[in-house]
């Protein structure tokens, strides 16, 4: 069965029948399915729960763009395409029906991706066991490495689906069922069990601050083509480190310190027999103090909660530890190992879903008010501070302006009340938005940067200087660092921080837009219209500088 609406898997392929489901939101997505020689079998797809959970609740749950290629005996249209798994869900079902009872069924589960190299692995148990299996679908391309089941004196099976602790995203790309028939053929002669290779992979380099890197066994086989069993140990190295699950293909290890770590994978097939690998993983020191570490200015707990969608909770960074969210927390714990970082972020929200309990969101606004991630469970814990980050979901999703403003200043009343500082992140530039909803965006971001004052934190600048840097228009880019300076003319800091890079990145070296003198001659005016503004400034200092 394959999986995925972006290519359909024609019938027959390479003399193989195939059928196809398009759509991964709940319903009756497939009846009779034909087996490979186009027989009808009677079984059938019911989806009782999406598997994207709250992710694309608008969408068919499915994407698309991989370039597996064929694996096996599933063509490349058959691994293009797939169901989204993503951590909202929870209570991912989907149910195969028609079984006989008196057949023995054999059901794989299988998926891949390949447009990242982040951890995508999928856990899967029937509904009737406790008991999970896996398979990591980063850029799979093993045949075997899937999730397999054996039913039998069943007529219809509910089986679990969900990701992986620590993935953010995995991938349902074929569903692969066999059965034989009722009559009992006889025993049958086994073939000699011939043992599997296992290949624990590249031996891997990492600098410091990175500490986490994904050991990849999924290479390892079987003569047979049995389902094969994983198991890593660390054998010579540091003692730090934690391997998030040792009995995977693909298992992700943190907490490294520098040194040399040597692991070793160990592979058993289904007839007990073992092959061995080994892998090397280098960690580098840092070549400087990454965040620096300041005096702290004191000792005391300090809690920060971060409210927001998926750019507080990480999604798109890779790894995941490089998201803003986590870089804050680690920053913070440095300073003060008793302070603490709780971030209730979660992808697809907007501002009504953060708001306080209680709040009933008008009815053209489907965006229920979730208890356990909004300002009231905020505020529940006991805070020190709270960061909104909401950068462009309200926009994207149809919020007028006007509205969210409101739901902005009910925020920060709620806080306010219970004497919590808060702080607004900006909006940030975004591509997938109309001419319309992107001026939306500049809209809220000066009134976010107006309103909120020195609570308010610029997630735009940066990335929309960056993008202009890149092109290497550097009138352009003189432009767009008079637009910043004027914007702040009272900021001494700002403006002669903004000076310095635009003398950077524009006067110096290669295609300077003006000479040396001009530019000195501008960056001496820029600099005296700081002093003016701000008469706390040392002149003398300054201008040296």
């Amino acid at each position: 069965i394959d999986i995925g609406a972006g290519s359909i898997t024609p019938s027959p392929n390479a003399g193989l029948y195939w059928n196809n489901i398009t759509d991964a939101r709940p319903g009756i997505r497939l009846t009779n399915a034909v087996t490979t020689q186009n027989i009808p079998s009677g079984l059938g797809i019911n989806i009782i729960n999406r598997l994207d959970g709250t992710y694309g609740t608008s969408s068919n749950g499915m994407a698309t763009g991989n370039s597996t290629g064929a694996v096996g005996d599933y063509p490349a249209s058959a691994t293009t395409d797939l169901a989204l798994i993503h951590s909202s869900a929870t209570n991912g079902i989907w149910r195969i029906t028609g079984l006989n009872a008196s057949k023995i069924y054999t059901i794989k589960f299988w998926g891949s991706r390949t447009n990242t190299t982040a951890q995508r692995t999928a856990e899967i148990k029937r509904a009737d066991e406790t008991t999970w299996k896996s398979y990591t679908a980063t850029s799979n391309t093993n045949y075997n490495n899937a999730a397999v089941f054996i039913i039998s004196g069943q007529t219809a099976m509910d089986f679990n689906i969900r990701t992986k602790s620590g993935s953010d995203f995995s991938a349902l790309g074929v569903i692969d069922i066999s059965f034989g028939q009722e009559e009992d053929p006889g025993p049958v002669d086994p073939l000699p069990n011939v043992a599997p290779t296992a290949n624990a992979g590249n031996n891997t380099s990492i600098q410091l601050p990175q500490d986490s890197v994904l050991l990849n066994g999924c290479a390892s086989t079987d003569p047979e083509g049995a389902v094969l069993q994983f198991k890593w140990t660390k054998i010579t190295g540091p003692s730090s480190f934690t391997i998030v699950n040792d009995a995977i293909c693909q298992p992700r290890i943190r907490g490294l310190v520098a040194g040399t770590y040597q692991f070793e994978l160990v592979v058993t097939d289904t007839g007990s027999l073992v092959a061995k690998d080994t892998v090397s993983i280098t960690v580098l020191p840092v070549n400087q103090p990454w965040p620096p570490v300041y005096t702290a200015l004191c000792n005391d707990p300090y809690k920060i909660v971060i409210l927001g969608s998926s750019t507080a909770y990480g999604t798109g960074a890779t790894p995941i530890d490089s998201s803003w969210a986590r870089k804050l927390a680690r920053y913070v714990t440095l300073q003060n190992s008793q302070s603490t970082v709780v971030n209730l972020g979660l992808p697809g929200y907007n501002s009504y879903h953060i708001m306080p309990t209680g709040t009933t969101p008008p009815a053209t606004r489907p965006f229920p008010v979730d208890t356990t991630h909004n300002i009231t469970k905020a505020l529940s814990l006991n805070p020190k501070a709270i960061i909104v980050n909401l950068p462009s979901n309200d926009i994207a999703m149809g919020v007028p302006v006007a509205e969210v403003k409101a739901n902005f200043e009910i925020l920060f009343a709620k806080a306010d009340s219970a004497r919590v500082p808060v702080w607004f992140t900006t909006t940030q530039p975004r591509n997938n938005l109309s001419p319309t909803e992107k001026q939306q965006q500049v809209e809220l971001k000066n009134w976010i940067l107006q309103r909120f004052g020195n609570k308010a934190v610029d997630f735009w600048t940066d990335i929309e200087m960056e993008a202009v840097r890149k092109k290497g228009d550097k009138p352009a880019l003189f432009a767009k660092y008079e637009e910043l300076i004027a914007r702040n003319p009272s900021s001494y800091l700002l403006t002669y921080n903004y000076a310095i890079d635009l003398f950077n990145n524009i006067y110096v070296g290669d295609n300077k837009l003006a000479d040396e003198n001009a530019a000195k001659e501008k960056l001496t005016a820029v600099l005296k219209s700081a002093i003016a503004n701000d008469k706390g400034i040392d002149a003398t200092v300054l201008m040296t500088k």
